[in-house]
């Protein structure tokens, strides 16, 4: 790990959160002695068996990409070492980002891998071995999809690949998954933006109750749609649209399904109420109406993404995020992103893929330290 001991030399210097920013929660083990490793939800809260988790965790994209590899590895850093910084950093998750095409085991490999399918084996056991829980995202249609053209299965620039077809790539995933305790569920599409609601439910019912059929320890991940359905009257972001999600319910068991929306800032788009007099005060209410309202109601909701360039009316959008988080008592979710190569957004690792972004990093201590 050839990098480790300079980063934690920088955060150690650059920290003034020195007696906490370190460490992890103290939480059951994917793999403890007597597991069953069967995770399920209730009123807003995981459990691995009948033990209390809480998923703080982080997306590390590039297995769903056209090069179908982590990204950062090529700076020359180990796949185990990433690994260990988010750990160290008090990070107990992953949510991968997976392209059907990383499903192949004929799919070429990098750094090292003879396939794609190989280096997902490796995080998977790698994180398993650091009791470290993962989320496994189809996150597209084609590894070849444009990263802002997944309109969801069957819809769009993804006509071609039919619910069909996605259900036997769930399928498959769901079967990798038999031999690591530590994926807790599958987060079924990415943004499925040209979707209905009510079309998406049902889609979601169907491939849902297929993944539990092979492994009934998983949790089923459905995120929200876009303006193909009501909003409650703002635009919202791909994902963030669950408006009409208490409702209309996919008919899963209610301790398997999580509602898992995406949640953005301007530096993402610029929404008309990120420019109202109020903000960002008018936000908490906006939320309760595309996603907040399921929090009342008991549903379990795990924030799959947000995260931004964290400058001008980004950051006080994502302290204002944080904030409403904490009220909600929500405390389990994945930041977007590791990677600082996200456009929009950029990482919570700078351009060198291993200084750590202090000012992200010092607003995530709010609820990576509950």
């Amino acid at each position: 790990m050839k990098n480790f001991i300079a980063i934690m030399f920088f955060l150690v210097a650059c920290h003034h959160h020195k007696d906490t920013a370190h460490q992890a929660p103290t939480l059951p083990t994917p793999h403890a002695s007597g597991s069953t490793g069967n995770f399920t939800a209730s009123q807003g809260h995981l459990y691995l068996d009948q033990n209390a988790i809480h998923l703080h965790g982080i997306n590390w994209f590039g297995l769903e990409n056209n090069d179908l590899k982590l990204h950062g590895i090529w700076t020359g850093r180990s796949l185990q070492s990433f690994v260990d910084q988010m750990q160290s950093l008090g990070f107990n998750a992953f949510r991968i980002p997976l392209a059907p095409e990383t499903l192949d085991p004929s799919s070429k490999g990098s750094d090292g891998y003879a396939s794609a399918l190989d280096e997902l084996k490796a995080l998977l056991s790698y994180t398993e071995s650091k009791n470290m829980y993962v989320l496994l995202d189809l996150h597209k249609c084609s590894k070849d999809q444009s990263a802002v053209d997944k309109p969801g299965p069957g819809v769009g620039s993804c006509s071609n690949y039919l619910e069909e077809q996605w259900t036997k790539d769930l399928s498959t995933l769901a079967t990798l998954t038999l031999n690591y305790n530590n994926v807790v569920g599958i987060d079924l599409f990415n943004e499925p933006y040209g979707l209905t609601w009510t079309a998406w439910a049902g889609m979601s019912e169907r491939a849902g109750a297929q993944i539990l059929k092979i492994n009934p320890h998983l949790l089923i991940f459905v995120e929200g749609v876009d303006k193909a359905s009501p909003t409650g009257g703002e635009s919202t972001f791909w994902g963030e649209n669950l408006f009409e999600a208490a409702n209309i319910v996919p008919n899963l068991p209610p301790e398997k399904l999580v509602y898992s929306p995406h949640v953005y800032g301007p530096s993402v788009f610029n929404q008309s109420y990120f420019d109202a007099p109020d903000f960002p005060s008018n936000m908490p209410a906006i939320w309760d109406t595309h996603f907040g309202h399921l929090f009342a109601k008991n549903f379990n909701v795990v924030v799959g993404e947000f995260g931004g360039k964290f400058d001008s009316k980004d950051k006080p959008l994502q302290e204002a995020l944080l904030t409403y988080l904490k009220k909600k008592q929500e405390d389990n979710f994945f930041y977007w992103c590791l990677n600082p190569n996200s456009g929009d957004t950029g990482g919570l690792l700078l351009d060198d893929w291993k200084t750590v972004d202090t000012n992200k990093y010092n607003e995530l201590l709010k609820i990576l330290n509950p």
